[in-house]
């Protein structure tokens, strides 16, 4: 039968004993490997190197870089099965359940950051139902200091977490912050163990992946460096899929012809430690998107302004189709949607307007970005045009692309 370790003497500064569960039933588990015939089962990915049941992940980033609305969309990806949305694999069944314990917001500001990607994305909200859930239990701790005042513990909110998990069927636990999430000193290693411990164990026994979002400490932050974390080397060391976010730099806007303005816009997102793969060979480029909520009131009649985010490429690294399609692309755009009506470039159109769209008819392996990425070149170059016309479908004005120049002469 397991004991508790013995108090220290009066006076003795030993680093503390950390118990996060002294059940007496539990036993080891031995195996003989001779026995076993067969393979191991595969890794159960729900999104391909990002979240993986029985496994313990997190996105570690400076505030103000996007890291919050980056993990929502990868959530949202998850839940609806969407590939398009971050250009990674759904695997499994498809679709899964996500769980979002937010821990430093309301309801209703998580409500919005939701709704903003959503709207983006043209996702309609039945989409996520029964797929994903939301909680802001702002006082929740899984973690607790003990009665001895330095041990680590498994609060009562671990069972209601358990219970939830089982009984929605959940998939994927996002934890957001995990400062928010326990008790403990995060500077120190033993009682961040014990935290990432907890987690783990979650994720074991509910077979579901579980994940956090976590601060850097304050300064330059390097892209893939997990040594800019806050808090002790026992919460990387615990995790096996972390992930970094920080803005480009300088010098990368430079090199890929970036506008001051633009660049605070881009982030990138890199592999800090990413047991269960080999290392990431390329970058994968994101940029922060204002959405107009549209959810005025007469109070508030300008409404909010919520931040998603969109997978972004160098434009230089998207090569232009073949000059076949880039005609029947330039046809259609110059038709229009329909008569005296012309297709729009601007970030919130996403209805039969959409000039994005045409350019994925004919490059169906290109998502929404990429896509975008082109028409922006397009444009740059001068092949396109943007201009103010008036619509006879709503009767007001609005800006459309007009074809100036074709490619092909």
């Amino acid at each position: 039968m397991a004991t508790n370790p013995p108090e220290p003497p009066p006076g003795h500064p030993a680093a503390p004993e950390v118990v996060v569960d002294n059940d007496p039933s539990l036993s080891l588990l031995v195996y003989n490997l001779g026995e076993c015939n067969q393979l191991p089962q595969p890794r159960r990915w729900l999104l391909e190197g990002t979240f993986c049941r029985g496994v313990l992940s997190g996105l570690a980033a400076a505030g103000g870089t996007g890291k919050t609305a980056l993990r929502l969309l990868q959530l949202l990806a998850v839940a609806t099965g969407r590939k398009d949305l971050t250009g990674q694999r759904i695997l499994g069944r498809g679709r899964h359940r996500v769980l979002v314990v937010c821990l430093e917001d309301d309801f209703d500001e998580i409500h919005r950051r939701i709704r903003a990607a959503c709207k983006y994305y043209d996702i309609p909200m039945d989409e996520l139902l029964d797929a994903f859930w939301v909680t802001a239990p702002v006082q929740l701790k899984l973690a607790v200091i003990g009665a001895d005042g330095w041990r680590i513990r498994a609060g009562a909110a671990v069972d209601e977490l358990r219970r939830v998990i089982l009984e929605k069927g959940i998939d994927l636990v996002s934890i957001d912050p995990l400062l928010r999430v326990h008790e403990g000193n995060e500077n120190d290693n033993g009682q961040m163990d014990a935290v990432v411990s907890l987690l783990i164990r979650l994720a074991i026994d509910r077979g579901c992946a579980v994940d956090f979002v976590h601060h850097t400490s304050k300064g330059l932050n390097e892209p893939g460096s997990s040594d800019r974390m806050r808090g002790a080397s026992a919460i990387r060391d615990g995790t096996r899929l972390l992930y970094t976010l920080t803005l480009m730099s300088k010098k990368e806007a430079k090199d890929f012809g970036v506008t001051e303005p633009q660049r605070r816009q881009l982030v990138r997102l890199d592999s800090a430690k990413v047991n269960l793969l080999p290392p990431a060979t390329a970058t994968t480029w994101f940029r922060l998107i204002d959405v107009v909520l549209g959810n005025g009131s007469e109070e508030y009649p300008d409404g909010d302004r919520v931040q998603t985010v969109e997978r972004w490429q160098p434009p230089s690294e998207i090569r232009d189709p073949d000059p076949a399609t880039l005609k029947l692309i330039f046809d259609q755009l110059e038709a229009g949607p329909g008569p005296r009506r012309h297709y729009s470039l601007r970030p919130q159109v996403d209805d039969e307007r959409a000039a994005w769209r045409v350019v994925q008819v004919h490059c169906p392996t290109l998502v929404r970005y990429q896509c975008r990425e082109l028409l922006q070149r397009w444009l740059k170059a001068g092949w396109l045009g943007e201009r103010r016309y008036f619509d006879p479908v709503i009767r007001k004005n609005r800006y459309g692309l007009i074809v100036i120049n074709r490619p092909l002469t």
